[in-house]
């Protein structure tokens, strides 16, 4: 295996990816409304999670972290529908 790589591999390949991830806190707040803005969009048109768009977005464009985009996925998500399900339940008389 070793006369192998060496007739047929003779210089040794390294690559190296370097990942630099940016704070959110540095991004402005506008952009972070025109993609929960074209996410809705999006997921309205295709019937996709907007969470997912969400998330690929911030991690893609911004440099996010992973764990910082689905994180803000999330929270984006849960007001909304936490506010909706509450009124809702509140109309029916589920909560007294």
């Amino acid at each position: 295996m070793d006369i192998f790589n060496k007739i047929f591999f003779p210089h040794k390949l390294t690559a190296t990816i370097e990942v630099s991830y940016r704070d959110p806190k540095e991004t402005k707040i506008l952009y972070f409304i025109l993609i929960g803005f074209g996410a809705g969009i999006l997921a309205g048109m295709f019937g996709i999670g907007g969470g997912l768009i969400i998330s690929l977005l911030l991690i893609g464009v911004f440099k996010v972290t992973p764990k910082k985009a689905v994180a803000m996925a999330l929270a984006s998500m849960f007001l909304p529908v936490a506010i909706g399900g509450v009124i809702l339940n509140q109309i029916e008389g589920n909560i007294t």
